[in-house]
């Protein structure tokens, strides 16, 4: 299956509170859309925390290589307060 390498998002057309933080995820070459939800971003975009509904998957994406550690661990502590299972997450070096 050939593919242009690139994932499409859009908003979810069942989202009813219509705040477009709840996404389908197109990511060739797998086949259909996925759910993922938006559970944190920052006011700048600098940051921003997705999440499967299921809460099962989380990822952490920074605009930026390297993120500050202080940065990081405030946002696990306020994902850790929130009930997501943070122990999961692990950093990738870019």
């Amino acid at each position: 299956m050939k593919h242009d390498g690139y994932g499409k998002a859009f908003p979810d057309p069942k989202d009813t509170d219509h705040s477009n933080a709840k996404l389908k995820v197109n990511m060739p070459p797998f086949p259909g859309n996925g759910d993922y939800w938006i559970v944190r971003l920052d006011e700048s975009y600098s940051y921003a925390v997705v999440s499967s509904p299921d809460y099962h998957h989380l990822w952490v994406f920074y605009r930026a290589p390297i993120m500050t550690e202080q940065l990081y661990q405030s946002i696990y502590e306020d994902l850790k307060q929130d009930g997501f299972h943070v122990e999961k997450l692990r950093k990738t070096i870019q």
